[in-house]
């Protein structure tokens, strides 16, 4: 399960690096709100010029599991992964170190991330 989230994460780089994602890169990986959301910050990049560059660290993934239902953490230190709009560099607040989570449902063997995690108490649980 946590190699579908480390997936996801990998995939969702790749995407805001290269300022597109094929319509089928999340096929099999997520599903719903997540898919949905990776979609969207890709649309909104492209209609702004935006592009990512260099590439965040992903250190310390985890999971809570609950039969069927899961929890995934992962910090990221995205000093490193900076933007730009139609090639020039674009002033970023201070990266840094941050957790963040997404749940994610088993379906048949697979597990699928569904939902990007907002809650500040469940972040908060994710020590970076």
């Amino acid at each position: 399960m946590i190699e579908q989230y480390e997936r996801y994460w990998e995939i969702r780089i790749q995407g805001q690096s290269a300022g597109e994602l094929p319509a089928n890169a999340l096929d099999g990986v997520a599903v719903g709100a997540a898919l949905e959301g990776q979609y969207a910050v890709i649309a909104q990049n492209q209609q702004s010029g935006l592009r990512r560059v260099g590439e965040p660290t992903l250190t310390d993934f985890s999971a809570d599991v609950d039969g069927d239902t899961a929890t995934a953490f992962v910090c990221v230190d995205d000093s490193e992964w900076g933007a730009e709009v139609n090639g020039e560099p674009v002033e970023q607040p201070p990266g840094g170190l941050s957790a963040h989570a997404a749940t994610l449902e088993r379906q048949g063997d697979t597990w699928l991330v569904t939902a990007a995690v907002d809650d500040e108490t469940i972040l908060a649980e994710k020590k970076c």
